[in-house]
């Protein structure tokens, strides 16, 4: 359970060098990509809500405005690596609020040539670490399924141990 000192939520961070020519990416691209893409995340519809007789329980929104849950901030020229960290761990230490969905992103511009950071955090109910980082992968792919690097994730291999049947890795979906 969470406390006024301490948020208890799951998070990721993507580091993200500078677009073509040098550009950092900011605050009005990221609502562009996610309109599409909030919809097929349950994940990110959900939000608390009463349900009669059973109590509070997860309800699921047909639309959540993603632009709602990012935040941007620019950091001064000439800021070092330990600010934009600070910029972060106050980031972390802020609880999600409960009036929406509870997840936020904050996006961390004005790093040194032109990269940027996006700190991604989700309460814990609605996901560990592992969840958190397939939902962003699912959220943010330049291309559905390609993966945060934008080249087509390669067919898994096929592995056989000696005296082993052929086994596939599972593939996440």
């Amino acid at each position: 359970v969470g406390t006024a000192g301490m948020a208890r939520d799951a998070g990721v961070l993507v580091d993200r060098p500078p677009q073509t020519g040098g550009r950092g990416r900011t605050r009005p691209e990221l609502p562009s990509l996610l309109p599409g893409r909030v919809p097929a995340l349950a994940t990110l519809r959900r939000v608390l809500g009463p349900r009669g007789r059973r109590g509070p329980g997860w309800l699921l929104l047909a639309h959540v405005d993603p632009a709602a849950h990012i935040r941007e901030h620019r950091l001064p020229p000439g800021a070092t690596a330990a600010g934009s960290a600070a910029v972060i761990d106050r980031f972390w230490t802020d609880p999600v609020p409960t009036d929406r969905p509870p997840w936020q992103m904050l996006l961390v511009t004005g790093a040194d040539a032109g990269r940027t950071t996006l700190a991604v955090k989700l309460h814990h109910c609605l996901g560990d670490g592992r969840s958190v980082i397939g939902t962003v992968v699912r959220l943010l792919d330049p291309v559905p399924g390609a993966g945060l690097g934008g080249a087509a994730d390669p067919e898994p291999e096929t592995h056989r141990a000696p005296g082993r049947t052929r086994a596939r890795p599972a593939r996440p979906r």
